[in-house]
């Protein structure tokens, strides 16, 4: 393998695989030389072998069918548990694949023994996967560091449960050369490359080293020119060249490679660990916030590729130096450089392209002697039909789902029988993709000559995340209180929550994924559209699903030309959909802030009579609720009043413009009417104010705005202060910089003045925490929402009366005895000042009867004509 692990930013990154090394996970003894650990491995492994498969009365014809299976492909281990070393998302994919094949094989669920590691914060947010799985094992909470990026308690756990294999998944430690090193050390199997392979392609900065070194086109960077000589082994002069370890360092290769360019941690991913900069002022503050997202990691400048898509190749390579590709995925479409909307097969490149494309990254796999899933990333010019060396992420990838659904493999089922030693052609689902007569065969397969199937169809995916769209896609986090996946024909929904749950500050912002499969691009694109607009999400955090419905019917992106910067170009032009009608929104809300109060005085009236005591004279007013709204910093002046339980009128700056019919739904919220069409609202107390979803559409209405506090905007960690106590903070300047998770994002000052910190660095924060007190620099100069001064919009009242006219003696009948009833019943009328006068005008005459008679000889009388 390659040698070439670094002793530079902080890590130990002298690579040998000679000399002993001591394994922190559970044993104080030094690391046996390469050899023997073969030999001690290989021995167990015969051992665990022979017995398993010795035959015995008690066997379950199931186990001898799965030993019997793994025999028969030329395996040389039997893994049966499996430790998922993962959460969220991922852990459920992981567990849902790994059923599915172990049923479709063998028609059973006992064989396959699925271990999770979980947190008490993962049990708080109602995780799937924790359900899912045969066994848990409750492990410390917090950051990852803590968990799943904690190497020597994935090894730890992984030997106490008896696991004989550790699946990764993305993220958290699935890049870290260090895990596969020690379960190798401990006889565990590891579902992904060998450590050597990890570390030769997973670090961005020997990745490109290798690419560049073998002919491969690689974009200007800090490493450019340098090339490897004969061999696997990368000089360490070699390395510190192409790496940035000061600032000093960052600010001299930028000179070199030119802006615009891109700040890279070697050991992120995930969009964590990079920057773009456009001049050397923003350079300086995106080398520290990398280095700060990715502590420890050794950093590179790479040219930014502009014209360019994203297109990336599935690598699959067994331990038998046998490597195919899956075909390719697009991945275009980013904010912040982290994937939002993926497809398969390519479609912007010439498919000649894209076998050349495939062919390198097979090439790139066997060089390593790579074994495993992992993808080679591309970056493709639309405009000259160039491409270049992006990365290689020595991974399971979360978008893997569009590949599987236009191949037909189950990658992580493919992962499990590699591990196991089976080669590639003797994986039926490998054979069912290059078309062979007998999928459960194992005869030879040329994988350099043989066709593969065509891609079956197109599939688009798109990611749902805890992500404000109205704010730069800022992470968000708390309890999900509903969420409702449609299923449709083509359609399929992978979740990391149930029904109800939550993201919680430590966890990834992605927590959901939709994918949708049709024979065209444009149908897929389509029925994803939706999919996502039947997609029901309520609670504390934010979601994208709108804002992709959005993106996805932009001309440009139908038109399959858009590249890697439309979207932040999207956002930074705060090109956002068009959400509700200000005007509805208030309305809706000023009727569910109604409902509530009167919910809470109806309730405080049953209390006091049921203790014996009279009501007090505020709390009897049950009909009529006066209150202020703040929305988009104008200050709306509402009355409520009722005229029944579901009916409402509202009166903005005591003038009537509407009415609003209303049923409660059985979650408590409520079906309001307007204007002839009905919504679904729910709302939720914050710190903060008051939230309101509408249609799905999450609406905030804050309190009034005090500008001598600055408050956390959401769960997180305070990371460091920009101004200092005492100093001056700036409106609209940022003031400190938090961690939410896992991306650092400054806070913007809220006024001008002179702070005092509140709250220490490294504090966990909640929505509305205050962290400065603020000594305004200027009171007339602070921003105040504006009284509402316009005309409302109004909204006309459902009309139910048929061909009849308003001035009917049957409707005025009907208006004005329901306004007497609800008078009568303590309920508010606003159609008239004395609906009695009128309702006597008609009671006794001719034309009521007339019209009465009318009107139920329409009702009745609807046969068709002969």
């Amino acid at each position: 393998g390659l040698n070439a692990r670094r002793a530079l930013g902080g890590h130990a990154h002298t690579r040998t695989t000679s000399a002993p090394e001591r394994c922190e996970g559970s044993s104080g003894r030094s690391r046996a030389p390469p050899s023997l650990r073969r030999c001690r491995r290989s021995t167990r492994a015969a051992a665990s072998f022979t017995s398993r498969t010795a035959p015995t009365t008690t066997m379950a014809a199931a186990e001898i069918k799965f030993e019997n299976y793994v025999l028969s492909r030329g395996g040389t281990r039997l893994i049966r548990k499996i430790l998922i070393a993962n959460n969220g998302l991922g852990a459920v994919k992981a567990i849902r694949s790994l059923r599915l094949w172990e049923y479709e094989t063998f028609r059973t669920h006992d064989i396959l023994h699925l271990v999770c590691m979980a947190t008490e914060d993962d049990l708080k947010a109602n995780a799937e996967y924790i359900r899912l799985a045969d066994e848990f094992i409750m492990v410390e909470g917090g950051s990852n560091r803590n968990n799943y990026a904690n190497v020597d308690l994935i090894v730890k756990v992984a030997r106490r449960c008896e696991a004989d294999a550790v699946w990764p998944g993305w993220g958290h430690a699935s890049e870290n050369p260090k895990l596969p090193a020690a379960l190798d050390y401990h006889g565990i199997a590891f579902l992904g490359p060998s450590a050597d392979a990890m570390d030769a392609v997973g670090d961005k900065i020997c990745a490109n080293l290798l690419a560049q070194s073998c002919d491969v086109n690689v974009i200007p960077w800090s490493g450019s020119g340098l090339t490897i000589p004969e061999g696997l082994t990368i000089p360490e002069d070699i390395l510190a060249a192409a790496t940035l370890r000061t600032l000093e360092e960052a600010e001299a290769s930028a000179l070199k490679v030119g802006f615009p360019l891109m700040v890279k941690a070697s050991e992120g991913g995930g969009g964590k660990g990079i920057r773009m900069v456009t001049n050397m002022d923003e350079l300086r503050v995106g080398f520290v916030q990398v280095q700060a997202e990715v502590p420890g990691s050794p950093i590179f400048v790479q040219q930014l590729s502009v014209n360019s898509r994203h297109l990336e190749v599935q690598v699959v390579a067994d331990k038998h130096g046998q490597a195919i590709s899956l075909y390719g995925r697009d991945c275009s479409v980013q904010r912040r450089h982290q994937k939002i909307i993926e497809e398969g097969p390519v479609t912007v490149a010439p498919r000649a392209m894209c076998e050349e494309l495939e062919r390198g990254a097979v090439r790139l796999a066997k060089k390593v002697q790579y074994s495993g899933v992992g993808t080679v990333e591309y970056l493709y010019n639309i405009t000259t039909g160039a491409y270049s060396f992006l990365e290689v992420n020595p991974r399971l990838q979360v978008e893997h789902p569009v590949t599987e659904t236009i191949t037909g493999v189950n990658i992580p089922c493919v992962q499990l029988q590699i591990a196991m030693g089976i080669p590639l052609h003797k994986i039926p689902h490998i054979r069912r993709f290059y078309g062979q007569a007998d999928p459960m065969g194992v005869s030879p397969i040329d994988f350099d000559t043989a066709p593969q199937n065509p891609p079956i169809g197109h599939c688009m995916a798109a990611r749902v995340t805890a992500e404000d769209p109205d704010s730069g896609f800022k992470p968000t986090s708390g309890a999900i209180h509903a969420l409702q996946f449609r299923s449709l024909p083509g359609v399929v929904g992978n979740f990391s929550v149930g029904l109800t749950g939550g993201v919680h500050q430590f966890a990834d912002s992605q927590f959901g994924h939709i994918f949708s499969h049709k024979p065209t691009r444009d149908e897929a694109a389509t029925l994803l559209v939706q999919a996502l607009s039947e997609l029901s999400i309520r609670g504390e955090i934010h979601c994208n699903t709108k804002y992709v419905c959005h993106l996805i019917e932009k001309d440009l992106f139908r038109a399959d030309r858009h590249d890697t910067a439309w979207l932040d170009g999207l956002i930074a032009a705060k090109d956002i959909p068009g959400g509700l009608a200000d005007h509805l929104v208030v309305a809706c809300s000023a009727v569910m802030r109604a409902t509530r109060r009167h919910q809470e005085l109806e309730q405080r009236v049953v209390h006091a009579l049921t203790r014996g005591v009279p009501p007090e004279a505020w709390m009897t007013n049950l009909s009529e609720h006066s209150f202020e709204l703040i929305y988009k910093d104008v200050k709306y002046s509402l009355r409520v009043t009722m005229g029944s339980r579901t009916l409402f009128y509202i009166h903005v700056n005591q003038q009537a413009v509407c009415e609003a019919e209303v049923l409660v739904l059985h979650d408590g919220g409520l079906k309001v009417l307007l204007g002839g069409k009905a919504h679904t609202v729910h709302t939720e107390e914050t710190k903060m104010g008051l939230k309101v979803h509408i249609d799905g559409h999450p609406c905030f209405f804050p309190d009034d705005f005090d500008p001598t506090r600055m408050n956390a905007p959401g769960t997180g960690k305070l990371l460091r202060y920009l101004t200092p106590d005492g100093g001056r903070a700036v409106e609209g300047v940022a003031y400190c910089e938090i961690e939410v998770m896992k991306t650092v994002m400054p806070l913007l000052a809220t006024s001008t003045g002179f702070i005092t910190h509140l709250i220490q660095p490294g504090a966990a924060l909640e929505p509305g925490d205050e962290l400065c007190a603020v000594e305004v620099e200027d009171p007339s100069a602070v921003k105040v929402s504006q009284p509402f001064s316009g005309v409302f919009q109004r909204f006309e009242r459902r009309k139910l009366t048929g061909a009849l006219r308003d001035d009917s003696s049957l409707v005025r009948f009907n208006v004005n005895s329901t306004g007497v009833i609800q008078l009568l019943a303590g309920y508010d009328f606003n159609k008239t000042d004395d609906p009695v006068t009128p309702l006597l005008e008609v009671l006794g005459t001719m034309r009521l009867a007339v019209d009465d008679f009318s009107e139920t000889k329409q009702a009745g009388f609807h046969a068709p004509r002969p």
